[in-house]
């Protein structure tokens, strides 16, 4: 088969493994891929699908809702709604990503 580039935008725990996984491949993270719509978290499969696939040029942003204990994404702008729900907003999460492609990324980072 024909494997597409990725990029993959979330966040992790300090004990995610970034050497060889991809945001959302294990239960240490949460990700949001590029090449299909997808997010993750536990595996390699998919969630569900969630939000349009994304490519260069596209500005994706990621957030905590602390309160409703959710993460949520955005896509130029646009909330995409709650990705995930149950998070364990006591843990330190950290923001993550996973690139899988020839593509540059910039990372910007708010408070």
């Amino acid at each position: 088969g024909n494997i597409q580039p990725c990029v993959a935008v979330g966040l992790s725990r300090k004990s995610f493994d970034y050497a060889s996984k991809m945001p959302g491949w294990d239960s240490h993270s949460y990700g949001y891929h590029s090449d299909d719509g997808g997010i993750f978290h536990q595996d390699g499969d998919m969630v569900r699908p969630y939000g349009p696939p994304f490519s260069p040029g596209d500005t994706i942003g990621c957030g905590v809702d602390r309160e409703r204990r959710t993460i949520f994404f955005t896509l130029n702008g646009v909330d995409l709604g709650v990705a995930f729900e149950g998070v364990d907003v006591d843990e330190e999460w950290y923001p993550t990503v996973g690139v899988d492609s020839a593509c540059g990324v910039r990372v910007d980072s708010a408070c």
